[in-house]
């Protein structure tokens, strides 16, 4: 372990002790929840006792979480490998900061890849929601497409690991012990039989062989909703005792496209770029976004909004091209509700096209001074920095202002240990 990672666990192991949390360890330390005797103060100044679970014997405080589910959201879409590797070191950091700090973790990763017209007969398939727990190396032909070749810094440089192995495990109201599509360490118990942080780095890399029509937010539904199906690979992931986390990781725009609506990749030009022979990524910006002010901006402010094949702005949401965000509000909401009555939340945070230093440093919505670029993704940058360039993520951004959370990070950083340190310290804090 270098040293940088050192620092980082002691420091957010020493957050967890100030802010009051049981005193964590890693995979080979576990708190004892039985003598656990924590006290937190009230808002009046007065000491109050911790909440007890009476079946387990477990202490927790009030309005914190001991248990987290992780559901990383990843673009697998060919400009991703270099951030994708970036990703999965600064996981692999994250999650050894989650465990010092004595979190009980599972962390699955699906990718945006939800299938598109215009992604007919790609191998592999896209994975429609399923989560995919296997080492990078194992998939690493999927990391060459046409004359671009990121397996070294998408994968071979941050993976240790060229397979491991998953051990069985249970879930809730299913019998027997199972292999499962997640990684996951419970009562400092993991199902991988390598360090959980080092298979977490190797999990998250998914390729760039993905369609670029990429739909993280229909992504996710389709990964939340299969695990509520039994004999599903996913069946299980999300507890009933624990936060939910979502983690967006994304370049792009949400495509996430209702299948009646298959026409606009295909033959109807309403939503085409000018002077563009084909649909490309500016259908998924123009379908689905509005803009105030006037072209070329810079805009006041851009938004989602319903519109229909024909191009109507405002219609109701089964009318909408893009999937409304009313159903990404439901379920999160759904889910959160439920998780609310056991004193555990849904979260939300995302590694996106936004500035470094968002919220405090604007997305700036303009189109693109380059013509090629506007007829390819139909807005401007929302930031282009270490080589990685990002669009504004709308669509996301309202998920995400809607349901609270960490917050949204710049894809175009260096790196995203910040980021991560600061979704860790959320979580922690």
């Amino acid at each position: 372990m270098n040293d940088r990672r050192r620092t980082l666990i002691a420091w957010l192991a020493a957050l967890a002790l100030a802010c009051g949390g049981d005193d964590g360890g890693t995979e080979a330390s576990t708190v004892d929840a039985s003598t656990a005797t924590d006290t937190e103060s009230s808002s009046d100044g007065s000491e109050s006792e911790s909440e007890t679970d009476t079946d387990t014997g477990a202490t927790t405080e009030p309005g914190k979480t001991d248990s987290v589910d992780i559901l990383f959201v990843v673009d697998n879409s060919e400009t991703m490998g270099p951030a994708q590797g970036r990703l999965g070191f600064s996981a692999g950091v994250f999650i050894e900061a989650l465990l010092a700090a004595g979190l009980d973790l599972r962390v699955g990763v699906t990718t945006t890849d939800m299938g598109n017209p215009r992604c007919m007969g790609v191998n592999p398939p896209p994975q429609l929601g399923r989560l995919e727990p296997s080492s990078c190396v194992q998939r690493i032909d999927e990391f060459t497409l046409d004359d671009i070749a990121d397996s070294n810094v998408g994968c071979l440089d941050i993976c240790q690991h060229n397979s491991y192995s998953l051990l069985p495990t249970a879930i809730d109201d299913a019998p027997g012990l199972t292999q499962r599509s997640w990684l996951e360490s419970i009562d400092g118990v993991s199902n991988v039989d390598v360090p959980l942080s080092e298979a977490v780095a190797c999990m998250l890399p998914q390729g760039i062989t993905g369609c670029g029509f990429e739909s993280p937010l229909e992504a996710m539904h389709a990964a939340l909703t299969r695990g509520d199906t039994p004999g599903d690979p996913n069946e299980g992931f999300v507890r009933d005792d624990a936060d939910l986390l979502v983690i967006f990781f994304s370049d792009e725009l949400d495509c996430s496209f209702d299948q009646s609506a298959a026409e606009v990749f295909i033959a109807n030009q309403t939503f085409w770029a000018p002077g563009s022979t084909q649909a490309t990524s500016a259908v998924c910006w123009n379908a689905g976004v509005t803009c105030d002010g006037a072209a070329p901006g810079p805009y006041s402010s851009c938004h989602a909004e319903n519109k229909d094949v024909s191009g109507a702005s405002g219609v109701p949401d089964p009318a909408a091209v893009l999937r409304p965000m009313s159903r990404y509000r439901a379920l999160l909401d759904a889910i959160a509700d439920e998780k609310a009555a056991l004193g555990h939340a849904v979260r939300v945070a995302g590694i996106v096209g936004v500035p470094p230093g968002y919220p405090g440093a604007a997305i700036g919505y303009q189109d693109s001074t380059l013509p090629e670029d506007q007829v390819s993704y139909g807005i401007g940058w929302g930031c282009v920095d270490a080589g990685v360039s990002g669009l504004p993520p709308v669509r996301v951004r309202e998920l995400q202002e809607d349901v609270g959370g960490p917050g949204l990070y710049s894809i175009c950083a260096v790196n995203y240990i910040d980021a991560m340190d600061q979704i860790a310290s959320t979580l922690i804090e």
